[in-house]
């Protein structure tokens, strides 16, 4: 991740799960940040980052302490989400 604006994104999975793809946000936030992504200036990542037998929570905790910003991808789904219920976001 050296060199990289590091951007955690959170996200409810139904919200990328859209037949539309216009209405898949996390995909589309990842390709309107691709230009950046290519110059080695920001990378997005999300738990679609995590390898089979990752410790996901883990994974998530370390993202939150190493990233330069959070980006919550808000949505009904979202908020109704046991994962969002149950983590700490920084607050700075």
């Amino acid at each position: 991740m050296e060199g990289h604006f590091l951007v955690l994104v959170s996200y409810a999975h139904k919200d990328n799960e859209n037949d539309d793809p216009s209405r898949r946000y996390l995909d589309r936030l990842k390709e309107a940040l691709e230009p950046l992504a290519l110059q080695t200036q920001v990378r997005a990542w999300s738990d679609q980052d995590f390898e089979i037998g990752d410790r996901w929570e883990n994974e998530i905790r370390h993202g939150l302490t190493v990233a330069r910003a959070v980006v919550l991808l808000v949505s009904p789904a979202f908020l109704a989400s046991n994962t969002y219920g149950t983590m700490s976001y920084p607050s700075s």
